[in-house]
């Protein structure tokens, strides 16, 4: 059964924008703040905190708050779908395929011993 990411009008609005997507893309390999996050893309933090709302409102990232003035950003389920989604296909072929290859392995040797 394949799962489906459902793009609403917010979803849509939200990856309309190029600077948004590049931001999804970065925080598939860890969480960042969004000083880093700025940094990394070259933008002035305040035009990262908007895009980064736009994102959470949409539900693509969320805002983790720590005990210390720092908050990290990170993507969704939702956010990691649409990022990347064959992520998910690909693993669920590649277990699927080595319990086939299991069984018929066990198969081949009870039918000879």
């Amino acid at each position: 059964m394949e799962e489906k990411v459902l793009i609403d009008k917010t979803t849509l609005k939200a990856i309309a924008v190029d600077t948004r997507l590049n931001i999804l893309k970065l925080l598939t390999s860890k969480k960042y703040t969004l000083s880093d996050i700025a940094e990394q893309l070259e933008l002035r933090n305040s035009t990262v905190k908007e895009h980064l709302d736009i994102l959470c409102n949409s539900g693509l990232i969320k805002k983790e708050e720590t005990n210390r003035k720092w908050k990290f950003y990170s993507l969704t389920f939702k956010g990691k779908r649409l990022v990347q989604p064959r992520e998910v296909k690909v693993l669920f072929a590649f277990a699927f395929s080595l319990i086939a290859t299991i069984g018929f392995a066990v198969a081949f040797v009870k039918k000879f011993f």
